[in-house]
């Protein structure tokens, strides 16, 4: 229910879990009301015009999947504290914040200085360095799995980062993987990244440009089937590396139940396998991570979004007798490379965003997270109308049984000044306060009635 803890709610045959492909298709288009779509249109003739250029030098207009939608997308130009502002000259209310990197929202006087002060240092060294060291320091602090860490460039590359780490410690292959769970665009995590709602089984998310020989090496799992977990693992337990999850399923905002998480630690240390968190997301949803809240600790982490301050920034770490497998003063050391891995901009922001994310901080965003809930919920509950919320802390996904009526909502919003993402998709940052969530739940009425019109 909005505004209540988070619920225990698991991925069943019935449930509708394929995020990703919530994305319009080709035919969606003409199942949206024209009428949002003209008024779309009306609004945003500058983005039109963009988009229209940006087709002619980038596949699609764009360099990155999630950021298309129906007609087509907004244009952004400009973006402070929590709102942005298009080629238009439309401002919207940031709901999305770069899909949740951007915690401490657009240029964070904090976070820019610190950028300024590493850039008179050079922007980037192929030596260890003091800023790589403070922010390594500070992550060991904070997280209870970490004892060594590894930086990366995107999580992406800390999620590859600790499957390598896994498979090297263990000498095995194959790993687990949750159904419909996303873990960045590695092959290997991509397998099962879309399910089907109605039958359960995993979808595969890019037929073309991933080759079939990968699906040997990952068993897709449906999270919070304990069964179904101790039955990979009884079939190939001497073959796992590793299992691979989050603790909250962030962009579906789904938690994991205690009975999993148990059987997930129970299971990876009874087969001689790793437990690996991908908390790339969901770190923002406690001081230490979930993991510092949720009862279990992994042996490894992966991370990214708001351990840099908004820019590009991947990590992977956990025991240090697993992390050994990367000392190159060691025998046959596993190679890690990566030329702007830990460059001086992103450890300096790093360290200025986790200073800034405090327990309290993290506290106060979770009970706007709440409170925007519970006003949602109640927006669509008067009216009966086709959307609902879940919730968990800063994160919040609206979601429409009908992929029309959600493309219809996501365009009314952007009317009405509430930028979300195109599957509903919404998240918390430390600018905001009360203030602004009330404003949200006023606009996204605004948005909501212009559909009942």
């Amino acid at each position: 229910m909005a505004g209540s803890a988070p619920s225990s709610q698991s991925i069943t045959e019935d449930t509708p879990t394929n995020l990703h492909a919530r994305r319009p298709p080709d035919t969606l288009p003409s199942l949206m009301r024209p009428e949002i779509v003209a008024a779309y249109r009306q609004e945003t003739p500058g983005s039109a015009s963009r988009f229209s250029s940006m087709e002619r030098v980038m596949p699609g207009g764009n360099t990155r999947a999630a950021a298309f939608f129906a007609p087509y997308p907004v244009v952004l130009a400009r973006g402070q504290g929590c709102e942005v502002e298009d080629v238009d000259g439309n401002r919207y209310l940031d709901l999305l914040s770069n899909y949740t990197s951007l915690i401490h929202g657009h240029r964070h006087p904090v976070i820019e200085e610190a950028i300024r002060e590493a850039m008179e240092s050079g922007l980037v060294f192929p030596s260890p360095t003091a800023w790589q060291e403070r922010l390594a320091g500070m992550m060991c602090e904070r997280y209870p799995s970490v004892e060594q860490v590894r930086f990366t460039s995107s999580g992406t590359e800390g999620v590859m980062g600790a499957v390598r780490a896994a498979r090297a410690f263990t000498g095995r292959d194959r790993i687990v993987t949750i159904k419909g769970g996303y873990h960045g665009s590695w092959d290997q995590v991509s397998v099962a990244l879309e399910v089907d709602g109605t039958s359960g089984r995993p979808v595969r998310w890019a037929n073309r440009g991933i080759p079939a020989a990968v699906r040997d090496l990952v068993v897709p799992v449906r999270y919070n089937d304990v069964a179904e977990l101790e039955t990979a693992f009884d079939r190939h337990g001497g073959e796992m590396a590793a299992l691979i999850m989050e603790p909250v399923i962030g962009e579906q905002t789904i938690p994991a139940e205690r009975e999993f998480l148990d059987a997930a630690r129970r299971l990876t240390s009874e087969h001689g396998a790793l437990l690996i968190f991908d908390e790339v997301v969901t770190a923002r949803l406690a001081h230490g991570g979930v993991q510092s809240v949720c009862g279990v600790i992994p042996d490894l982490t992966a991370f990214g979004k708001t351990i840099g301050g908004g820019l590009p920034v991947g990590a992977f770490g956990g025991r240090a007798e697993v992390m050994a497998v990367f000392d190159t003063r060691v025998p046959d050391a596993v190679p890690h490379h990566g030329t702007y891995n830990g460059n001086n901009l992103t450890m300096a922001a790093g360290l200025a965003s986790l200073g800034l994310l405090t327990a309290d901080e993290i506290a106060r965003i979770n009970s706007l997270g709440d409170r925007l809930a519970a006003g949602l919920g109640a927006v669509f509950a008067d009216g009966g109308h086709p959307f609902r919320v879940s919730q968990v802390g800063s994160l919040l996904l609206v979601e429409a049984d009908r992929g029309e009526d959600l493309a219809d909502l996501h365009l009314s919003a952007l009317l009405s000044g509430v930028y979300m993402a195109p599957r509903g998709l919404m998240c918390i940052s430390t600018p905001m306060d009360e203030a602004v969530v009330d404003e949200v739940v006023e606009r996204m009425t605004e948005a909501v009635g212009r559909l009942a019109g």
